[in-house]
């Protein structure tokens, strides 16, 4: 009797194994039909401009690895909108480069011409049109947010150009900050398979919906591993529409500077958004934000870090308003700005930024680690090295100090250059 019982459940979890199965390799066979006839590769041709910028590498190696110059280049792409007989396609800004135009192959093989018709490099996405009276399929979309680790997606493109190519893997991880140097989202991470040539193709849910960009792999080899990242459909959506209706995507700001956290615990705080440099003049400076407070939410939404505050502010526009949680001295403080629109004459930006300069703890004061170009700190005549060992005759040694000092207003500071001692001014 119990032999018959235990044949019996076996043979129930065989037929059931064999209906997951069969049920999963179903589904990706419908996206193989349904997502793929969306799913394009863009060729492009004299893109070397940009082969050496790391923020467009796709392939995050050693920190000296950089990308051999390429005369042809070769990434995928998705169709998401229709109007008319005109198709628009996303993808990553590197497949592209600074082209206007591009190849399109689509998935019946036929080979059209593509205008670039617009980017934003902060999400390295372009915008890539092309005409045609063919009825070509339009990939859905889905928020990325309702994703959930070990998730079932496939990624889609021309890995090493093997045109209309689906692998299967899962969803490792998700929120990962990091990658290419300067970008702005927080990364699916997948396993499923993705190659030079898949850059700029859909990652896609089960149901086929487009959940990501694929963008970038971490690897020693420049081959797949496991270790794939795609950007966030929802990151990068609004930009896409707004370049098709307007050519360009307005960029907000609020004016300020943050990288790291002090290593010492910062006002009892060890999270957060520190704010290093604030631009005289900006949103941020004009509502009373100051060097040396820490954000630690935006518009009701916790900030952990940089990385998370400048994702957040990424996706809002000139003019909508941020409602800041800051910690300033270990107050909890509330500020409301409104973001402007970012100024592209950076050079000009740079003379604004105060203090100018970064620090770090030494035992005889604080120690000028680097220094900005064009800011105010370098105008005033400070130099990288300079140690500051008092602000208006108050001695500093501590991150903390010089930041509850340095935002009096006109300041005199005292430093050690090459064993010599010196008073600068740094006006705020």
């Amino acid at each position: 009797m119990l032999k018959k019982i235990l044949i019996l459940s076996l043979s129930i979890f065989l037929i059931g194994c064999t209906t997951s199965r069969s049920y999963l390799e179903s589904r990706y066979i419908n996206i193989a039909e349904e997502v793929l006839p969306s799913v394009v590769e863009i060729i492009s041709v004299g893109i070397e401009e940009d082969s050496k910028n790391k923020w467009f590498d796709f392939f995050q190696d050693q920190e000296d690895f950089q990308r051999d110059d390429i005369n042809t280049g070769v990434g995928s792409g998705v169709i998401l909108y229709k109007e008319s007989d005109s198709y628009f396609i996303l993808t990553n800004k590197h497949v592209v480069g600074n082209l206007d135009e591009v190849s399109v192959l689509l998935y019946n093989n036929e080979l059209l011409k593509g205008s670039v018709i617009g980017f934003d490099v902060r999400f390295d996405i372009a915008v890539v049109k092309i005409e045609t009276d063919l009825e070509l399929s339009v990939a859905e979309i889905s928020l990325s947010s309702r994703l959930r680790v070990g998730q079932f997606v496939a990624a889609l493109g021309s890995p090493m150009s093997y045109a209309q190519s689906i692998s299967m893997g899962i969803i490792s991880n998700i929120g990962r900050f990091g990658g290419p140097k300067d970008n702005l989202s927080n990364y699916i991470q997948t396993d499923a398979a993705i190659n030079h040539g898949n850059s700029g193709g859909p990652l896609v849910n089960m149901k086929g919906e487009v959940v990501g960009i694929n963008t970038w792999i971490s690897s020693p080899t420049s081959g797949n591993i496991g270790l794939g990242f795609s950007m966030p459909i929802e990151n990068v959506y609004p930009s896409f529409l707004s370049i098709i209706e307007n050519g360009f995507v307005p960029v907000g700001w609020i004016g300020i500077s943050s990288y790291g956290f002090p290593d010492s615990d910062f006002y009892n705080v060890n999270s957060g958004a520190f704010i290093n440099q604030v631009v005289v003049g900006s949103p941020a400076y004009k509502t009373g934000l100051l060097p040396g407070d820490i954000i630690l939410g935006i518009n009701e939404t916790k900030i952990s870090s940089s990385e998370e505050l400048f994702l957040k502010i990424s996706l809002l526009k000139p003019k909508d308003i941020a409602n800041l949680k800051i910690n300033r001295y270990s107050d909890e403080l509330n500020i409301s700005l409104e973001l402007g629109e970012s100024d592209k004459n950076v050079l000009e930006t740079s003379k604004n930024v105060f203090p100018g300069f970064i620090l770090s703890e030494n035992e005889n004061g604080l120690k000028i680690i680097e220094i900005l170009p064009k800011s105010i700190g370098l105008s005033s005549g400070f130099k990288k090295g300079d140690i500051i060992s008092s602000i208006n005759g108050n001695r500093v040694i501590e991150l903390q100090e010089f930041y509850k000092f340095i935002n009096l207003g006109n300041n005199q500071l005292i430093i050690t250059r090459e064993d010599k001692e010196l008073q600068l001014e740094l006006k705020y």
